[in-house]
């Protein structure tokens, strides 16, 4: 599994506050308003999207250059695959 249950709980969540904030025309954080709500509506979508986004790509990507050594040969640890010789 690429995202962890918890990044899918925080995008939902951004999501849907963005999504709940959209349509109000004045928005509240602790009877402080929020200066330009759909801006900041559009901005917590955005992060919800990323916030599931961002960790699939960089995981896949760790995993490409994980099993490769620096010179590109294949590695697991230390010591790089050697190939079985060829039987005559």
């Amino acid at each position: 599994m690429k995202v962890k249950p918890a990044e899918i709980a925080m995008g939902i969540i951004f999501i849907g506050i963005g999504m709940m904030g959209m349509g109000e025309k004045e928005l509240f954080h602790y009877d402080v308003p929020i200066l330009y709500p759909k801006v900041f509506s559009a901005l917590c979508i955005a992060v919800g999207i990323v916030w599931l986004v961002v960790p699939c790509f960089l995981r896949s990507r760790n995993k490409k250059q994980q099993g490769k050594a620096p010179d590109g040969t294949h590695c697991r640890g230390l010591y790089p695959i050697r190939k079985e010789p060829e039987k005559r």
